[in-house]
C-alpha cells in the first residue's frame, strides 16, 4: 500500500504547475500527468487525512528538525502510519522521498528511507 498525506494533492498539483510554467513540461503532458494522479487516488492510495492533533505534531517536529511545514505534515502522517503498522504486528514502513533534508528527519525519526533518485 502507498499511503499519502492529503495535502500530497497539493504539493503534486503545484509541483505539476511549476514545471509547466518553467517549460519542463508542455501543458498538455502536465495536464494528463495530473488527471492520471487524481484517477489513482481512488485505488492505488490510502489518503490520510490532516487533523489538528497531527498538525500540533507536525509543528513539533517542523521545530525539531528545522523542516519546511508541508514536509513536516508528510513526516508526520509517515510517522503515524509507521505506528499504526507496528501496533498491528507489521513491520516498519518506508518512507520514499527525494528530498535530502527530509529523508535526514526520517532517518532521525527512526523511519527506513528510500530515495527515488538512487534508482535510475
Amino acid at each position: 500500500m502507498i499511503y499519502i498525506a492529503r495535502i500530497t494533492t497539493v504539493e503534486v498539483t503545484c509541483a505539476l504547475a511549476r514545471h509547466r510554467k518553467g517549460k519542463l513540461l508542455t501543458a498538455a503532458r502536465a495536464s494528463s500527468l495530473l488527471r492520471r494522479f487524481r484517477q489513482h487516488l481512488d485505488g492505488r492510495y490510502v489518503v490520510v487525512e490532516v487533523t489538528p492533533a497531527l498538525l500540533d505534531d507536525a509543528a513539533r517536529l517542523g521545530n525539531a528538525h528545522s523542516s519546511r511545514a508541508y514536509d513536516a505534515v508528510q513526516l508526520t502522517v509517515a510517522l503515524e502510519v509507521n505506528r499504526s503498522h507496528q501496533a498491528a504486528g507489521a513491520g516498519p514502513i518506508t518512507f520514499i522521498s527525494a528530498d535530502r533534508p527530509l529523508n535526514d528527519a526520517a532517518t532521525a525519526e527512526g523511519l527506513p528511507v528510500d530515495d527515488p533518485n538512487l534508482h535510475p
